[in-house]
Order: C-alpha cells, then sequence, then structure tokens
C-alpha cells in the first residue's frame, strides 16, 4: 500500500516551473516538527516524515552516495521523505530544493539530484490520491565545490527558484553560508491554474556518517543522588563542533522511569569529556540506585552510545570516599 504513494509511482511529469515558482506567497514556514502545519488559502501542506538528520554531500564528480532517508526508516525498513496535501485531490506541482539552515531560508547552493531533479532543484507534476501523501525517494544531496558556491547561486536565480523571496544577495557572501547542513523546502502548487501553497522546511540535515559513540571508561562507578559531581568519561573520538550530550536514565521493564541531561564542562583531546552530574529525581533515598549513562546526539537522539551502569549513592553515604572510589 505504501508503493502507491511513492512519487515513481504516480501519474507524473517533469513540470517548467520558472513561472509557477514566481508565484509567492507572504505566509512563513514551518520549521518545526513533522506534525506542524502551514496552511493557505486553499487546502494546506505538512511534512508527514522528516528527512533523516544525517546524509552524505557527495561532490559531482563522486560516485553517488546513499539516498535521503526518512527519519523513521530503521535497519529493516526503508521510509523516506513525506509531505500531505490536504484538502485537495488531483494534480499538483511538487518543487523541493535545498535552502539554508537558519531563517529566513535562502537558497542553498548545494543541489538535489535523482528522477525529477533538474538544475539541482527536483520538479514534478503529481497527482493526490485520497489521502494527499506523496513520498520522495531516491533524493541526493550534492555537494557545491567553496569556489563554485556564488556561480551556482547565479545559476539558482535565473530559475527564480527562491521559495521565501529573500533575493540572492548571499552570493556575494559564500564564506557565511554553511555548507555542511542544508534543510529541504516543500513547494505545491496546486491545480491547472499553479495555485501556490504556503512553502514547508524539513528539519536540517546534516553532511556526513558521524563517527558511533562508545563510552570507554568513567572516572569513577558512582556519585551522589545530590548531583553536581565532577567527573570525566572517556570516550571515542568525537567532534568538536559536534560534542554529544551525556544522559543520565533509570529503566524499569524496558520504560524510562528518569533521564536527566549532564552539564558538559569540557573536552579534552577529542576522547574525553569533563561533565557534572545531574541529580536524582529525589534525594530521599536510603538504598543505591542502578542507572545508566548514555551518549547522545542532541539533533538524532536514536544516534546512541550503548548503556554504561552506574551508580547513584545517598547523599549521606557519599561523605565516604570508599564508596565511590572502591574500585581504586
Amino acid at each position: 500500500m505504501e508503493q502507491d504513494h511513492r512519487v515513481s509511482s504516480l501519474s507524473c511529469e517533469k513540470a517548467p516551473c520558472s513561472d509557477m515558482v514566481a508565484q509567492r506567497t507572504s505566509a512563513s514556514s514551518s520549521t518545526g516538527g513533522p506534525e506542524v502545519a502551514v496552511v493557505g488559502a486553499v487546502g494546506r501542506v505538512r511534512i508527514l516524515e522528516e528527512p533523516f538528520p544525517r546524509a552524505k554531500f557527495r561532490y559531482e564528480a563522486e560516485l553517488l552516495g546513499p539516498t535521503i532517508k526518512g527519519a523513521r526508516a530503521t535497519a529493516y525498513t526503508k521510509t523516506f521523505p513525506k509531505i500531505q496535501v490536504s484538502e485537495h485531490r488531483g494534480a499538483v506541482v511538487v518543487v523541493i530544493s535545498c535552502v539554508t539552515r537558519y531563517a529566513p531560508h535562502r537558497p542553498h547552493p548545494h543541489s538535489l539530484v535523482g528522477a525529477g531533479c533538474e538544475d539541482g532543484v527536483y520538479r514534478r507534476r503529481l497527482v493526490c490520491g485520497d489521502d494527499g501523501v506523496l513520498e520522495f525517494p531516491g533524493l541526493r544531496v550534492i555537494r557545491t565545490k567553496r569556489r563554485q558556491l556564488a556561480d551556482k547561486l547565479r545559476l539558482r536565480s535565473t530559475y527564480n527558484v527562491d521559495p521565501f523571496m529573500t533575493g540572492f544577495g548571499h552570493q556575494d557572501h559564500v564564506e557565511d553560508i554553511d555548507v555542511d547542513v542544508v534543510r529541504l523546502c516543500f513547494q505545491v502548487f496546486l491545480g491547472d491554474h499553479n495555485e501556490p501553497l504556503p512553502p514547508v522546511v524539513s528539519q536540517p540535515i546534516f553532511d556526513g556518517a558521524r563517527p558511533p559513540l562508545r563510552i570507554h571508561a568513567l572516572s569513577q562507578p558512582g556519585a551522589s543522588v545530590a548531583g553536581h559531581h565532577h567527573m570525566m568519561l572517556l570516550c571515542g573520538r568525537v567532534r568538536e563542533r559536534e560534542v554529544p550530550e551525556v544522559w543520565f536514565y533509570e529503566e524499569a521493564d524496558g520504560v524510562h522511569t528518569w533521564s536527566a541531561r549532564a552539564d558538559v564542562l569540557a573536552v579534552h583531546n577529542n576522547t574525553a569529556i569533563a561533565i557534572l552530574t545531574p541529580a536524582f529525581r529525589t534525594v530521599q533515598t536510603s538504598e543505591p540506585v542502578q542507572v545508566f549513562v548514555q551518549l547522545r546526539y542532541a539533533d538524532a537522539p536514536r544516534m546512541a552510545s550503548e548503556p554504561w551502569p552506574f551508580t547513584l549513592l545517598p547523599a549521606s553515604r557519599c561523605s565516604i570516599c570508599a564508596d565511590i572510589f572502591r574500585w581504586m
């Protein structure tokens, strides 16, 4: 059934868009979660499934990398970005382009390639089914070389692909463009008259496969339930600009009954993180509490390390150093 929603199975054809994209709307975009909707004059469009937050940006001369997956994709299930056009059935034209991470979302010099893409932009005339769901498999991001950023934006301007009418003045300040992250902007035009709906913007897509998160050791096996305890976490190599978060959590029958994020104080040689432990949900406990420590990426919580066991001790016992450093 899901196959019916894919672009490849829909009745579609290439749609010239230069005139159509020129029809703008002053409505603002949606940059929230997948269920946030943007209402237009006729119908509405929302993102049902966000793109996965990581994708390998390849240069044009390189072999094509993996396609942009959906945020709900797993090792066993393939999904792709989806939108839903509500209150409309029949022909639509969908335009997808790369825009910058922060508002106002300006045209990004990186390009999309795949079926339906031309000049770095996806353009297709599709037919909405009863549920109005459209899925977009096979899209990839092509990275533009730094010396070609301005040229690519000038080319984009000739096609008038500028969803939020921000202009192309940033082509004179390409050094300010973040080339390691893009958002996908979805524009939908209804019917034979190409009536535009307000564009919607996906969550950020970051370049490259992040290194796997691993905890190798903790400076101590336990700390007080009162928190605010300095400790060191030895980990696999992390990037300075993408330091993972450190979470403490309690689990019962596979359900998290408590979780809190530690304060990251410093990163040493990209392999050690100094933290301040969080306080437990209650300090009124007379017995040790078994919890776990885990590294997580803030924008991709499912990309986490294996949990590391940790003991939270009653505050009265933490005055005895042997309880904390008994392993030394």
